[in-house]
């Protein structure tokens, strides 16, 4: 059981670092290709992608896929670590669902005052 608690954290937290340094690639590369002045005002600050990578997703397809791993082999016999997969992906989901609430509300660029 520690073993898989170990797990989902890390997977947990390696998912937390791909959001953010998609979203910061992905804004780069915007940048790069689409250079009018129009696109400055539609920047997404530093601080609104901790927000948006912490805060996550739902989680209703990642546990649909990890549901329909099959749970047996052509031969029959059970596959192994199907469990783990299941019990992975949705603690996943709950870190995802539990823990962005108290870091969202410091870090929320919505709580800044206009300029």
């Amino acid at each position: 059981m520690g073993r898989l608690l170990l797990s989902t954290v890390a997977v947990w937290l390696v998912l937390i670092i791909i959001r953010f340094v998609f979203q910061t690639v992905s804004i780069a590369v915007i940048r790069i290709l689409d250079r009018r002045p129009s696109q400055r005002h539609r920047r997404m600050t530093y601080r609104a992608r901790v927000v948006s990578s912490i805060a996550g997703f739902r989680g209703a397809v990642s546990l649909a896929i990890a549901l329909s791993v099959p749970s047996a082999l052509n031969d029959g016999s059970p596959l192994p670590g199907r469990d783990d997969i299941i019990f992975i992906t949705a603690g996943v989901i709950v870190f995802d669902h539990a823990r962005p609430r108290p870091a969202t509300a410091r870090s929320s660029p919505l709580g800044e005052t206009s300029r």
